[in-house]
């Protein structure tokens, strides 16, 4: 009866034996036709370029991800991989990736990798490179909804970038924020104040760089707006009229600006054609025209030309406030030519 039950346990164990064999096979087939039809995929996409590397502090978090994800995770052998190092970097870094080809394969990339972070993977130089990117940024102007959107992606690289090799904060002072307001246009900046008084005041806690990163990004969505982005005034200055009323079409004078009234002469007495304006003549200080002082007549035409030209007058009408080429009067006096 015992031997019975011993062999109905062995038989027991080992179909449970051949069940987790069955099954681990199974699990196995699983893989291996996930992984072809990876490599199926894989084949179809188009070719992914590792970026060359030539040392800007910027560049290099983007460089080590594309090369560990593109080179380093399909190639097993570390010569190879060392080979390729060197192949996608460019200038000092390239020389010292060839530095180390000459040891054994095992220790060359090994010693390659731990000169590139120990030369570049530094994250004082990196924040330090980005944010002088970023204030040396011309002032953006306003309604410049496309330099808006560029600020703005620079601000979102550095973000991540700096939050990624956890440096952000080193960049969250006075000085440091600043510097990126300064580079928004004069209205933004104003609505900026409001958003950090809010963010101090209201939520009680420090200004980040973040919030300054997606106060731009909103600005930059709102301006760059397909429809909404852009606000025409055009018509708005054609129809809106003028609240002080008409204006007379030109305005100038000698001693400060003279209306003239249209159809009027300049060339008749001193009070026609102007309102409230007693004229002082430039030369002999008696009250007529410059057009009408007999002794500017007498005077050479060099003398006449030095004259006009220390009191700023008009070549034509011998007025203050315009010059000749855009005066209202037509070959007017023209004394300056004159004999």
């Amino acid at each position: 009866m015992h031997d019975m039950l011993d062999i109905q346990r062995q038989q027991q164990q080992q179909s449970y034996e051949l069940l987790q064999m069955q099954q681990a096979r199974d699990h196995q087939l699983q893989q291996l036709l996930g992984q072809h039809q990876q490599l199926a995929l894989t084949t179809m996409l188009p070719n992914v370029k590792v970026p060359t590397y030539s040392g800007d502090p910027v560049e290099y978090c983007h460089f080590i991800r594309s090369f560990e994800n593109l080179i380093e995770s399909k190639t097993f052998s570390n010569n190879t991989r060392l080979y390729y190092l060197v192949q996608y970097t460019s200038g000092d870094v390239q020389e010292l990736m060839r530095s180390c080809l000459s040891m054994s394969s095992e220790e060359g990339y090994n010693t390659a990798r731990k000169l590139l972070k120990q030369h570049y993977e530094q994250s004082y130089r990196i924040a330090t490179a980005y944010l002088e990117r970023i204030t040396k940024t011309p002032e953006i102007k306003a309604e410049d909804g496309e330099a808006l959107q560029r600020f703005s992606v620079q601000l979102t690289s550095c973000k991540n970038t700096l939050k990624e090799i956890g440096y952000l904060n080193k960049l969250e002072n006075p000085d440091s924020l600043q510097n990126v307001i300064s580079r928004l246009p004069y209205p933004m900046r104003r609505n900026w104040r409001d958003v950090a008084d809010d963010i101090i005041s209201n939520k009680k806690r420090e200004i980040t760089f973040e919030d300054i990163a997606s106060f731009v990004e909103v600005k930059a969505r709102i301006l760059t707006h397909p429809i909404f982005g852009k606000i025409n005034n055009e018509s708005r200055n054609k129809s809106s009229p003028d609240p002080k009323g008409p204006r007379s079409r030109y305005t100038f004078g000698m001693n400060g600006k003279v209306d003239l009234d249209a159809g009027k002469d300049v060339e008749n007495t001193g009070k026609t054609g102007m309102r409230g304006y007693n004229p002082r003549c430039p030369m002999c200080n008696n009250n007529h025209l410059l057009s009408r002082c007999d002794m500017f007549k007498k005077e050479t035409v060099e003398n006449r030309r030095k004259l006009v030209r220390k009191r700023g007058l008009c070549d034509n009408c011998l007025f203050q406030g315009h010059i000749a080429r855009v005066c209202p009067k037509e070959s007017f006096v023209r004394y300056l030519v004159a004999k």
